[in-house]
């Protein structure tokens, strides 16, 4: 489901809250990376310190923990079919990826939960007929934009068997703890905020907190760690040895044959020439 609670740095203070400077994580799940919307000049205000306002999130294809640098933006906070139901001004979206999710809603008993979802996303198909595409892009704008939500993959507690999935149980998969970066060009536009805010987060130990919270020791990354000293016997080397015996020996013979065989006709041409002096 895409819909970003925004993290700020005064937890206590009310919606809409602002920023006075900080570095803001978020998590986005199935969501492509939007390039367009964030080159787009209406969505880009560079300010001389951070977060930007009116900076789009940064979508990605899987679970990333990112830095967003991002104004506040009022939305409301989507994290289960119940809070999908009580916002019924919020149009919607789904990927047909979800076939699954949408075979259950298009059989459910009329009147339950997945059937009033199901009606709200065949009324917005008759005015927008992109609401089961699968162009991403047009539903994360539409999402960015505001009033709309996008299923962008079957969440657990959408499912009929588990309503009541307890989202707090959520934590980065392991495969993806190889892919915590984000690749910046050396002219990118932000470049040097984006450092100024990362710089101070890194010295003062916050990214190492949360990768040592996020990324345990027994985790499934590849490392390489020096156990023990390896000794390097001549039996480990017993084939580049005879390789290398059999090539001198080869080179040796060799030379000695052609000496040989100098020797010789050195012998038959000096044996021809007395011939040819003592013959009358």
């Amino acid at each position: 489901m895409q819909g970003h609670r925004l993290v700020c740095s005064n937890p206590r203070q009310k919606s809409p809250c602002r920023f006075q400077g900080g570095f803001a994580i978020h998590c986005a799940t199935n969501v492509p990376t939007a390039q367009e919307e964030i080159r787009m000049k209406f969505s880009i205000y560079r300010l001389p310190f951070l977060p930007f306002r009116r900076l789009y999130d940064f979508p990605f294809h899987c679970v990333l923990l990112t830095s967003d640098a991002t104004a506040p933006v009022e939305r409301p906070v989507i994290s289960s079919l119940e809070d999908l139901l009580a916002h019924p001004e919020l149009e919607i979206g789904i990927s047909p990826t979800c076939s699954k999710l949408i075979t259950d809603m298009s059989i459910a008993e009329p009147g339950s939960k997945l059937a009033r979802i199901w009606h709200r996303l065949v009324k917005s198909n008759q005015s927008e007929d992109r609401t089961f595409s699968s162009d991403d892009r047009y539903h994360v704008r539409r999402v960015l934009q505001g009033g709309y939500a996008y299923i962008a993959d079957t969440p657990k507690g959408l499912l009929p068997s588990d309503l009541n999935f307890d989202y707090s149980q959520v934590r980065f998969s392991e495969i993806m703890h190889d892919q915590l970066y984000m690749t910046m060009p050396r002219n990118a536009f932000y470049k040097y905020d984006i450092e100024r805010v990362l710089l101070p987060a890194w010295e003062s130990g916050i990214i190492r907190s949360i990768l040592d919270k996020w990324v345990p020791p027994d985790s499934k990354m590849k490392t390489s760690e020096v156990d023990k000293q390896t000794v390097v016997h001549i039996s480990c080397l017993k084939v580049l040895l005879i390789l290398i015996a059999s090539g001198i020996g080869s080179a040796i013979l060799s030379l000695v044959v052609e000496q040989l065989l100098y020797l010789r006709n050195r012998v038959q041409q000096e044996s021809t020439s007395l011939n040819c002096f003592f013959t009358p």
